[in-house]
């Protein structure tokens, strides 16, 4: 029999405050950096050495490029080690305990910051479901963003120095509630991540938090006053907004995906690249057991690679201006000197969709990027906006559109389920 108050139990949710959970997440880093590193340099001082001279240079390459990464590895372990030696005391004081689906989650986190210093702050709820994929040997633990939400936090004076205070709103919908993990693996958490550029070493903590469905809804204890829209942020963001007699045109610029498509080019490309060398390395060398097992090899390497290469490519590339006023809907797709325009009215839009188009990292540190699209009466679509990054951003554009079209938007849950956002 499940408890009435299961929030109760769990220690790390006594008295409703929660510690971070990064500690954790340090140590693995610093293991995985230590692992690479020794893998890579021994093997690049052996080469340099001399004592692989049979190596080919295209592989001494790769090598150097993995002694690099290892390298960033150490450096990326060294800033994670500041900001925890810096901000290892911060707990999370939730308001409302527990955070309620159908009402708001909640809290503040004091940090060692004068107040009044610029502090650059955003926080995130994430729900989040874990799961192992695969089979055999190849099973993995998997961690995919159901929901999320991000604000920017408001701030006020404590004794320790700077209140970080945040809620969010949290409809009605169909996803579960803090869970415990099954016997498949399966279950689904809620996390906040809170992140603040400030003087030194940044805040980045993560608090994985109660969420249950508690009647009546529970609230904050006082208002939280969303931060108003500033669209000069947008603009930092990829997304311009301007508003005139005939209505409101949004423009979404080349390169607001951020840095992955770049990754995408150059992992690509390595891709065609490695199934290239391999080919000519064994194509003519073993006969014809060689050149099937190359020719597999270029294949299946070089489709991904080409997949990967054209996909960064259009992200890189491409932008789109959507136009909605005068009754009707312009959408306009720039492809560097290729345009492609579709257009509507606004009376045959029956519905708009957000959906999360990609996701970066799993679980507690994922970033999500989303696209808005509306479906017509016909059945066909229509883009209002993709390429957008974070939950913060999805959320000033949605009350754009919706403020213009009078339609709410939908925003599409992971694997196909979908809730309403009601303004």
């Amino acid at each position: 029999m499940s408890s009435p108050a299961p929030w109760l139990e769990r220690r790390s949710w006594s008295g409703g405050v929660v510690a971070s959970r990064d500690k954790a997440d340090l140590g693995a880093l610093w293991f995985f950096a230590g692992v690479w590193n020794v893998l890579t340099l021994g093997m690049l001082v052996a080469w340099l050495r001399g004592g692989m001279n049979d190596l080919p240079a295209f592989l001494g390459g790769l090598l150097v490029a993995s002694a690099v990464s290892g390298i960033a590895l150490v450096g990326q372990a060294l800033i994670q080690t500041a900001r925890e030696n810096r901000f290892r005391d911060a707990r999370l004081r939730l308001d409302p305990f527990p955070g309620s689906i159908g009402g708001q989650v909640g809290g503040s986190v004091d940090v060692e910051v004068r107040f009044g210093s610029e502090v650059d702050a955003r926080a995130t709820l994430h729900c989040i479901h874990s799961y192992m994929s695969g089979s055999g040997e190849d099973r993995r633990r998997r961690e995919d963003v159901v929901w999320s939400s991000e604000v920017v936090p408001e701030l006020e004076g404590s004794a320790g120095g700077t209140r970080l205070w945040f809620v969010f709103d949290v409809p009605e919908m169909d996803v579960p509630e803090s869970g415990n993990e099954s016997a498949t693996g399966d279950y689904h958490y809620w996390s906040i991540h809170l992140s603040a550029q400030v003087p030194g070493a940044d805040l980045d903590r993560t608090f994985v938090v109660p969420v249950f469905r508690v009647e009546p809804p529970l609230e904050a204890s006082h208002p939280f006053h969303t931060a108003a829209l500033d669209a000069r942020e947008l603009a930092t963001r990829g997304v311009r907004v301007e508003r005139s007699v005939r209505g409101l045109t949004l423009r979404y610029a080349p390169g607001r995906y951020g840095g992955t498509p770049l990754g995408l080019v150059l992992f690509g490309a390595l891709c065609v690249g490695s199934g290239t060398f391999i080919f000519t390395l064994i194509g003519g060398d073993l006969g014809i057991l060689g050149f099937l097992f190359g020719g597999t090899f270029l294949t299946v390497f070089g489709l991904t690679g080409v997949f990967l290469f054209l996909s960064g490519l259009q992200m890189l590339v491409n932008g789109l201006t959507v136009e909605l006023g005068g009754q009707a809907i312009r959408s306009t797709r720039r492809y560097l000197f290729l345009t492609t325009t579709r257009e509507a009215r606004l009376s045959d839009l029956t519905r708009i969709q957000a959906k999360v188009s990609m996701q970066t990292g799993q679980g507690r540190r994922a970033n999500t990027v989303y696209a808005i699209e509306g479906r017509l009466q016909n059945g066909k679509r229509i883009p209002l906006g993709d390429g957008i990054r974070g939950a913060y951003l999805l959320d000033r554009i949605r009350s754009l559109i919706e403020a213009e079209t009078g339609l709410s938007v939908e925003v599409a849950l992971r694997r196909s389920k979908r809730l309403r956002l009601d303004s």
